[in-house]
């Protein structure tokens, strides 16, 4: 049953220990879970921390295990883990899916957006429409903005391609090596469940080429990865310079920052925070 108005975007229920539950603007349920601090700091906005393309909130783990001074909530974009999903898949359904997340736990205040990679497009197209307060962005992918002729790549046509061969892995392997700079992807102990999210992972590929960033007010945090493709760190610049109010990190580690060093992360914002 889809429910309508206020009342769908703040529909919530507990779904296990740690794990909630919000229906999104079409009815799709998404899973997500909450870290309360057991150490209160100053800062009263959740955080909510979206993930990038094929992996789950479970990149966060490491972040979380040392994030203190706020509340984090956690959600599964929709088509994997704890989130379900629902044809046809657009953009727009991903923009909601967190605007229904921030109702629920925020529904009469601001949030904070913490996007890695993909998640930072979906928090920056977010923060034009929520209360939000503080946006913080880790490498958000915009080739169409520092890459000439990058209609040219063709990586989510490539994607798609050997999707339809029936060859998953390949697929998966091809966005992982040429989008993030990735190597020894098939040795990864997360590899299997990456694979398992490659229509998910071809669908946000077509996004990211045509993504092209816009004025934001909002205070933010940028983090760039010192061993990221150039792309990447360009993408960074070019927030640097577009947004009214930032503030630049270089962290030591590639595109998969909030997983590998997660300390200089919690470090960083914090002080953000502050």
């Amino acid at each position: 049953m889809v429910t309508t108005g206020v009342n769908r975007l703040r529909w919530r229920v507990r779904v296990g220990r740690g794990m909630e539950q919000v229906r999104s603007a079409d009815g799709t349920e998404i899973g997500y879970e909450r870290q309360a601090s057991a150490s209160p700091g100053s800062w009263s906005s959740p955080v909510v921390c979206l993930h990038g393309t094929g992996v789950t909130r479970q990149v966060w783990r490491r972040f979380l295990r040392r994030a203190a001074g706020a509340t984090f909530v956690v959600p599964d974009r929709r088509g994997r883990g704890a989130s379900g999903d629902t044809d046809p898949w657009t953009f727009e359904r991903e923009l909601e899916d967190v605007a229904a997340v921030a109702a629920a736990e925020a529904p009469d205040g601001p949030v904070t957006l913490f996007g890695s990679s993909f998640g930072g497009l979906v928090a920056m197209r977010v923060a034009e429409r929520i209360a939000v307060d503080r946006l913080v962005l880790y490498e958000p992918p915009m080739p169409a903005v520092t890459i000439p002729d990058s209609e040219t790549l063709g990586v989510a046509d490539e994607v798609d391609c050997r999707l339809q061969a029936g060859d998953r892995e390949s697929a998966t392997r091809v966005f992982f090596e040429e989008a993030t700079g990735a190597t020894g992807v098939e040795d990864w102990p997360i590899w299997p469940d990456c694979v398992a999210l490659a229509e998910t992972i071809a669908r946000e590929c077509h996004v990211v080429e045509s993504f092209e960033p816009r004025q934001l007010s909002v205070p933010t945090l940028l983090f760039r990865g010192a061993y990221s493709p150039a792309y990447l760190q360009d993408g960074v610049g070019v927030l640097a310079d577009l947004l009214s109010d930032t503030r630049t990190v270089e962290v030591d580690a590639a595109h998969a920052g909030v997983a590998t060093a997660p300390d200089r992360i919690v470090t960083a914002l914090r002080s953000f925070l502050a």
